[in-house]
Order: C-alpha cells, then sequence, then structure tokens
C-alpha cells in the first residue's frame, strides 16, 4: 500500500481541467436540447397535448 504522499492531486485552477469541464458541459447541453426537441417534435406529429402543455413555459 502507498502512503498519503502517493495520492493523485488535482488542480481545480488548470486551464486544462478548465478546458474539459467547458467541453463536457457543451456536450451535455447540446445532448439536452437535443432530446428536448426530439420529444417535443414527437408529442407535436402525435398531438400529444399533456406533453406539449408541460413543454410550454408556465404562464
Amino acid at each position: 500500500m502507498g502512503s498519503d504522499h502517493d495520492a493523485t492531486t488535482l488542480d481545480l485552477r488548470s486551464p486544462q481541467l478548465l478546458r474539459e469541464m467547458t467541453i463536457t458541459a457543451s456536450i451535455a447541453a447540446t445532448l439536452c436540447v437535443g432530446l428536448f426537441l426530439i420529444e417535443l417534435i414527437t408529442a407535436t406529429l402525435r398531438g400529444h397535448r399533456v406533453l406539449l402543455k408541460r413543454a410550454s413555459p408556465a404562464y
């Protein structure tokens, strides 16, 4: 077994980490918006008013 000094460290202010987290967040946001649009289009084509009402902003 290694000592505590053998643990991997992570610099949270690292430009490389910031870049990777930005890329990951961009991919996640793109996937979420894409899935939302697929659901919205599917609900529209099938005429599901309940699903369309859930997707619309609350007034």
